[in-house]
C-alpha cells in the first residue's frame, strides 16, 4: 500500500496542489523475476524486481507517475593465485528506462579464506573499500565505505556501512568449500 503526504511541508509554491492533496492507500502490487547460475568459481544473473509498473495518482488531473522496471545483470569469478590467496572480480550492471547505466565493478582478495578486502567503482559516481572478516563459521563482520568522485562530493563525506552476518545453519563436514557467493 502506497501513501503520500506532503501537506505538512514548507514548499514555496503553497498554491501547488500536489503538494496539499496527500496519496493515500493506493495498492501497488509487485512481482520480480530472475535467474542465476553458478558453479564452483563463477557466477552470472539476471533480474529484474518489479515487473510490474503501478501507476500511482493522485485525485488531481495530471498528476499520474509510474514506477520504472529495473534490469540487473551480475558476474563474477573467482581466480586461485595460490593456496592461501583467491582473487574475485565481479560486476553488477543496473538498467533502468530513461536513467544512465549504472555499472559497479568490484575487485576482492580472499586471504586464508578467512578475510576478504576488496575495491569497488561505480562508473562515473563513486569508488570505495571493503572487508569482511569470518570470524567463525557462524559469524562474519564486515565494514564498506564509499565516497562521491561527482560534484555532491563537496556536500558528503561518503558513506560506511558496517555488516554482521550470521549463517544459523553452517554445520561443519570433512570436506570445507568456501562460500564464494
Amino acid at each position: 500500500v502506497y501513501n503520500a503526504n506532503f501537506v505538512d511541508r514548507n514548499v514555496q509554491d503553497e498554491s501547488d496542489v500536489l503538494y496539499s492533496t496527500p496519496i493515500s492507500n493506493k495498492i501497488t502490487p509487485n512481482l520480480g523475476f530472475g535467474v542465476y547460475y553458478y558453479g564452483k568459481k563463477h557466477y552470472v544473473g539476471l533480474t529484474t524486481p518489479q515487473l510490474i509498473s503501478n501507476k500511482i495518482t493522485a485525485d488531481i488531473p495530471g498528476s499520474t507517475s509510474a514506477e520504472a522496471r529495473h534490469l540487473f545483470l551480475i558476474a563474477g569469478y573467482v581466480f586461485e593465485l595460490n593456496s592461501l590467496v583467491q582473487f574475485k572480480p565481479s560486476m553488477i550492471t543496473k538498467f533502468t528506462p530513461n536513467a544512465p547505466l549504472s555499472m559497479d565493478l568490484n575487485a576482492s582478495f580472499l586471504f586464508y579464506e578467512k578475510f576478504w578486502v576488496g575495491a569497488m567503482y561505480r562508473l562515473k559516481e563513486s569508488v570505495g573499500v571493503n572487508f569482511i572478516l569470518y570470524i567463525n563459521d557462524y559469524i562474519k563482520f564486515g565494514y564498506a565505505f564509499d565516497f562521491s568522485t561527482t560534484e555532491i562530493h563537496k556536500y558528503s563525506r561518503g558513506s560506511h556501512e558496517i555488516m554482521l552476518g550470521f549463517d544459523l545453519n553452517s554445520q561443519k563436514s570433512k570436506f570445507y568449500s568456501p562460500r564464494y557467493f
